[in-house]
Protein backbone atom coordinates (compact mmCIF):
# COMPACT_ATOMS: atom_id res chain seq x y z
CA UNK A 1 0.00 0.00 0.00
CA UNK A 2 1.25 3.52 -0.74
CA UNK A 3 0.84 4.65 2.86
CA UNK A 4 3.18 1.90 4.01
CA UNK A 5 5.76 2.69 1.33
CA UNK A 6 6.08 6.36 2.27
CA UNK A 7 5.78 5.52 6.01
CA UNK A 8 3.50 8.36 7.07
CA UNK A 9 1.30 7.67 10.13
CA UNK A 10 -2.39 7.40 9.28
CA UNK A 11 -3.40 10.49 11.27
CA UNK A 12 -0.70 12.58 9.56
CA UNK A 13 -1.70 11.19 6.16
CA UNK A 14 -5.29 12.21 6.77
CA UNK A 15 -4.42 15.66 8.12
CA UNK A 16 -1.97 16.36 5.28
CA UNK A 17 -4.40 15.34 2.55
CA UNK A 18 -7.09 17.42 4.25
CA UNK A 19 -4.83 20.49 4.27
CA UNK A 20 -3.73 20.03 0.65
CA UNK A 21 -7.26 19.75 -0.71
CA UNK A 22 -8.61 22.51 1.53
CA UNK A 23 -5.80 24.80 0.35
CA UNK A 24 -7.51 24.98 -3.05
CA UNK A 25 -10.76 26.51 -1.80
CA UNK A 26 -9.01 28.53 0.92
CA UNK A 27 -6.74 30.22 -1.62
CA UNK A 28 -9.74 30.82 -3.85
CA UNK A 29 -11.64 32.45 -1.00
CA UNK A 30 -8.71 34.74 -0.17
CA UNK A 31 -8.20 35.65 -3.83
CA UNK A 32 -11.90 36.49 -4.17
CA UNK A 33 -11.77 38.72 -1.10
CA UNK A 34 -8.70 40.53 -2.43
CA UNK A 35 -10.38 41.03 -5.80
CA UNK A 36 -13.38 42.70 -4.10
CA UNK A 37 -11.10 44.92 -2.00
CA UNK A 38 -9.10 46.03 -5.04
CA UNK A 39 -12.27 46.82 -6.96
CA UNK A 40 -13.60 48.90 -4.08
CA UNK A 41 -10.40 50.77 -3.20
CA UNK A 42 -8.73 51.17 -6.62
CA UNK A 43 -5.40 50.14 -5.19
CA UNK A 44 -2.00 51.12 -6.55
CA UNK A 45 0.54 48.52 -7.65
CA UNK A 46 2.39 48.74 -4.32
CA UNK A 47 -0.84 48.39 -2.36
CA UNK A 48 -1.82 45.41 -4.51
CA UNK A 49 1.50 43.75 -3.65
CA UNK A 50 0.97 44.40 0.06
CA UNK A 51 -2.57 43.04 -0.07
CA UNK A 52 -1.33 39.94 -1.90
CA UNK A 53 1.35 39.33 0.73
CA UNK A 54 -1.19 39.80 3.50
CA UNK A 55 -3.54 37.42 1.71
CA UNK A 56 -0.81 34.80 1.33
CA UNK A 57 0.03 35.12 5.03
CA UNK A 58 -3.63 34.74 6.01
CA UNK A 59 -3.97 31.78 3.66
CA UNK A 60 -0.89 30.08 5.15
CA UNK A 61 -2.11 30.57 8.72
CA UNK A 62 -5.57 29.30 7.80
CA UNK A 63 -4.24 26.23 6.02
CA UNK A 64 -1.67 25.31 8.69
CA UNK A 65 -4.31 25.78 11.40
CA UNK A 66 -6.51 23.32 9.54
CA UNK A 67 -3.64 20.83 9.38
CA UNK A 68 -3.01 21.11 13.13
CA UNK A 69 -6.72 20.80 13.92
CA UNK A 70 -7.01 17.73 11.69
CA UNK A 71 -4.08 16.16 13.53
CA UNK A 72 -6.04 16.53 16.74
CA UNK A 73 -9.15 15.02 15.15
CA UNK A 74 -11.11 18.28 14.87
CA UNK A 75 -12.63 19.73 11.71
CA UNK A 76 -11.63 23.13 10.38
CA UNK A 77 -14.40 25.74 10.73
CA UNK A 78 -15.88 27.03 7.46
CA UNK A 79 -15.07 23.79 5.62
CA UNK A 80 -16.94 23.54 2.32
CA UNK A 81 -19.87 21.17 2.02
CA UNK A 82 -20.66 18.42 -0.47
CA UNK A 83 -17.69 16.21 0.40
CA UNK A 84 -14.87 18.44 -0.83
CA UNK A 85 -12.95 17.87 2.39
CA UNK A 86 -10.10 15.37 2.09
CA UNK A 87 -11.43 13.60 5.18
CA UNK A 88 -14.15 12.10 2.98
CA UNK A 89 -11.62 10.49 0.64
CA UNK A 90 -10.50 6.89 0.88
CA UNK A 91 -7.18 6.00 2.48
CA UNK A 92 -5.80 5.03 -0.93
CA UNK A 93 -6.82 8.38 -2.45
CA UNK A 94 -5.24 10.29 0.41
CA UNK A 95 -2.05 8.27 0.01
CA UNK A 96 -1.86 9.16 -3.67
CA UNK A 97 -2.50 12.85 -2.91
CA UNK A 98 0.26 12.90 -0.32
CA UNK A 99 2.70 11.00 -2.52
CA UNK A 100 2.08 13.36 -5.44
CA UNK A 101 2.59 16.36 -3.15
CA UNK A 102 5.78 14.98 -1.65
CA UNK A 103 7.18 14.21 -5.10
CA UNK A 104 6.32 17.63 -6.50
CA UNK A 105 7.59 19.48 -3.44
CA UNK A 106 10.85 17.55 -3.69
CA UNK A 107 11.28 18.61 -7.33
CA UNK A 108 10.64 22.26 -6.50
CA UNK A 109 12.91 22.07 -3.45
CA UNK A 110 15.74 20.63 -5.55
CA UNK A 111 15.24 23.40 -8.12
CA UNK A 112 15.34 26.02 -5.36
CA UNK A 113 18.46 24.43 -3.88
CA UNK A 114 20.29 24.48 -7.22
CA UNK A 115 19.33 28.14 -7.64
CA UNK A 116 20.79 29.03 -4.25
CA UNK A 117 23.91 26.98 -4.91
CA UNK A 118 24.42 28.86 -8.19
CA UNK A 119 23.97 32.24 -6.46
CA UNK A 120 26.33 31.21 -3.66
CA UNK A 121 29.01 30.27 -6.17
CA UNK A 122 28.46 33.52 -8.05
CA UNK A 123 28.93 35.50 -4.81
CA UNK A 124 32.04 33.51 -3.88
CA UNK A 125 33.57 34.23 -7.30
CA UNK A 126 32.65 37.93 -7.19
CA UNK A 127 35.19 40.44 -5.95
CA UNK A 128 34.66 43.46 -3.68
CA UNK A 129 33.95 46.68 -5.55
CA UNK A 130 36.24 49.32 -4.08
CA UNK A 131 35.52 52.27 -6.30
CA UNK A 132 34.67 55.71 -4.98
CA UNK A 133 32.20 56.28 -7.82
CA UNK A 134 30.15 53.43 -6.35
CA UNK A 135 31.02 53.38 -2.65
CA UNK A 136 30.37 57.09 -2.14
CA UNK A 137 26.77 57.02 -3.46
CA UNK A 138 26.13 53.72 -1.66
CA UNK A 139 27.01 55.17 1.76
CA UNK A 140 24.96 58.30 1.10
CA UNK A 141 21.93 56.29 0.01
CA UNK A 142 22.20 53.98 3.01
CA UNK A 143 21.72 57.02 5.23
CA UNK A 144 18.81 58.30 3.13
CA UNK A 145 17.02 54.94 3.33
CA UNK A 146 17.67 54.65 7.07
CA UNK A 147 19.75 51.51 6.75
CA UNK A 148 21.83 51.18 9.86
CA UNK A 149 24.93 49.45 8.53
CA UNK A 150 27.18 49.30 5.52
CA UNK A 151 26.40 46.68 2.89
CA UNK A 152 28.85 44.75 0.78
CA UNK A 153 29.16 45.83 -2.84
CA UNK A 154 30.56 43.22 -5.23
CA UNK A 155 31.27 42.98 -8.95
CA UNK A 156 30.95 39.88 -11.12
CA UNK A 157 31.98 39.03 -14.66
CA UNK A 158 29.08 36.57 -14.87
CA UNK A 159 26.24 39.03 -14.38
CA UNK A 160 24.34 41.09 -16.92
CA UNK A 161 22.34 43.09 -14.38
CA UNK A 162 22.56 44.18 -10.76
CA UNK A 163 21.09 41.88 -8.09
CA UNK A 164 20.38 41.97 -4.39
CA UNK A 165 21.04 38.57 -2.83
CA UNK A 166 21.19 37.14 0.66
CA UNK A 167 18.79 37.27 3.59
CA UNK A 168 20.79 37.63 6.81
CA UNK A 169 23.68 39.38 5.05
CA UNK A 170 22.30 41.12 1.95
CA UNK A 171 24.81 41.81 -0.83
CA UNK A 172 24.60 44.00 -3.90
CA UNK A 173 26.34 42.48 -6.91
CA UNK A 174 26.77 44.46 -10.14
CA UNK A 175 28.21 43.46 -13.53
CA UNK A 176 31.93 44.16 -13.77
CA UNK A 177 31.30 45.79 -17.16
CA UNK A 178 29.32 48.54 -15.44
CA UNK A 179 32.03 49.64 -13.03
CA UNK A 180 33.74 52.15 -15.31
CA UNK A 181 31.09 52.65 -17.95
CA UNK A 182 28.14 54.26 -16.15
CA UNK A 183 27.53 57.91 -15.32
CA UNK A 184 27.23 59.02 -11.66
CA UNK A 185 23.49 59.44 -12.13
CA UNK A 186 23.11 55.90 -13.47
CA UNK A 187 25.16 54.50 -10.59
CA UNK A 188 22.99 56.31 -8.08
CA UNK A 189 19.76 55.09 -9.72
CA UNK A 190 20.95 51.47 -9.73
CA UNK A 191 22.02 51.55 -6.09
CA UNK A 192 18.85 53.38 -5.03
CA UNK A 193 16.76 50.70 -6.75
CA UNK A 194 18.49 47.86 -4.91
CA UNK A 195 18.46 49.63 -1.55
CA UNK A 196 14.76 50.43 -1.99
CA UNK A 197 14.13 46.67 -2.23
CA UNK A 198 16.25 46.15 0.87
CA UNK A 199 14.58 48.90 2.91
CA UNK A 200 11.10 47.36 2.53
CA UNK A 201 12.31 43.81 3.28
CA UNK A 202 11.95 42.41 -0.22
CA UNK A 203 14.77 39.95 0.48
CA UNK A 204 12.61 38.40 3.24
CA UNK A 205 9.56 38.54 0.99
CA UNK A 206 11.42 36.64 -1.72
CA UNK A 207 12.35 33.94 0.78
CA UNK A 208 8.68 33.63 1.82
CA UNK A 209 7.62 33.41 -1.83
CA UNK A 210 10.14 30.66 -2.52
CA UNK A 211 8.92 28.61 0.46
CA UNK A 212 5.28 29.06 -0.60
CA UNK A 213 6.15 27.95 -4.15
CA UNK A 214 7.69 24.74 -2.82
CA UNK A 215 4.79 23.89 -0.49
CA UNK A 216 1.89 24.99 -2.72
CA UNK A 217 3.36 24.32 -6.17
CA UNK A 218 0.13 22.58 -7.21
CA UNK A 219 -2.21 25.46 -6.32
CA UNK A 220 -2.99 27.73 -9.32
CA UNK A 221 -4.57 30.44 -7.15
CA UNK A 222 -1.41 30.70 -5.06
CA UNK A 223 0.61 31.23 -8.24
CA UNK A 224 -1.77 34.00 -9.27
CA UNK A 225 -1.28 35.70 -5.90
CA UNK A 226 2.49 35.29 -6.16
CA UNK A 227 2.40 36.85 -9.64
CA UNK A 228 0.93 40.04 -8.19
Amino acid sequence: MIADSIRIPEMVQQALAHALVDSLWQAGAIAGLLWVIRRMLRTTHRTTVLFSLAGLSLFGIWNVTGFVMALSGRELPFSPVAGISALTLSDEAMSWINLAWLSGSLVFFIRLTFSHVYLSKLVRDAVPLHHQAWEGPLRKLEVQFGLGRSHWLLQSERLGTAILTGVFKPLIVVPAAWVNSLSPKEVECILAHELAHLSVGDHWTNLLVQIVEVVYFFNPVVHILLGQ
